[in-house]
């Protein structure tokens, strides 16, 4: 690669630029964002963008003991999404096996040849596209309503807010238990998943980290295991 003109940061040994990437992101999220925005690229991706102003639109980057190539010209990730062997390496697909499974995401070579065309007959560009600029405005407009209800009603009651529901949506008592009951499953296991994955980068590009009997190993195979029952019993009920 560098003899092509495709150089990046210099990797540490078995760890690559893993510490770097992590010490970026806590600085990144250290504080709240000012206001609402989809640009969140600077927040979850620094590193990305520290290394594009350094080394260029294409650099290499060391993700434990396997090199990645990041790329952002459209044409190039054009060619590489229109492949029928969009490739995924062994160390993303495990890594990434306990959050999202293996569907199209995560599938590679034939398998994800296959998954393809599914993907593409649901959702044809130019409806997704209008779609995903509707949908994403409509978010931010809400998402900015309800924060400017909060504010009004923390100013005015004790700093407690109460989000209440349309009287066209007549739910009855049991139906909002199993809504609380849903969201606050929900958003704890969101938050442990993303703490044991940040908690998971330093290690996670260690050749075999999986097999090792740390914590977050046992945790995530005994919320993998809780998350399969439980989607099993919902495919019972029905």
């Amino acid at each position: 690669m560098e003899n092509q003109g495709v150089s990046g940061p210099p990797p540490a040994f078995m760890v690559g630029n893993l510490m770097e990437m992590n010490e970026l992101r806590d600085k990144a999220i250290a504080n709240d964002m000012e206001c609402l925005s989809h640009d969140i690229v600077h927040r979850i991706l620094p590193h990305y963008l520290q290394n594009t102003n350094i080394y260029g639109k294409q650099f290499v980057m060391w993700w434990g003991v396997e090199p990645r190539l990041a790329v952002s010209q459209p044409e190039v990730i054009k060619e590489m999404l229109y492949s029928h062997s969009y490739g995924k390496s062994a160390l993303q697909q495990k890594g990434n096996k306990d959050f999202i499974g293996k569907g199209l995401l995560m599938a590679n070579g034939e398998e994800w040849a296959h998954q393809r065309p599914r993907r593409c007959t649901g959702l044809p560009h130019r409806e997704t596209q209008g779609t995903c600029k509707l949908y994403g405005g409509m978010h931010i407009t809400n998402a900015r309503r309800v924060c400017r209800y909060c504010e009004r009603v923390f100013r005015n009651r004790n700093r407690r807010a109460f989000l209440q529901i349309g009287r066209r949506h007549n739910c009855t008592h049991r139906v909002r238990q199993q809504l609380r009951k849903g969201a606050k499953g929900f958003f704890n296991n969101s938050t442990h998943c993303r703490n044991f994955r940040q908690s998971r980068d330093d290690i996670y590009g260690f050749p075999g980290n999986r097999f090792l009997p740390t914590s977050f190993n046992r945790e995530i195979k005994r919320r993998k295991k809780e998350v399969a029952e439980r989607t099993a019993g919902d495919q019972s009920k029905h």
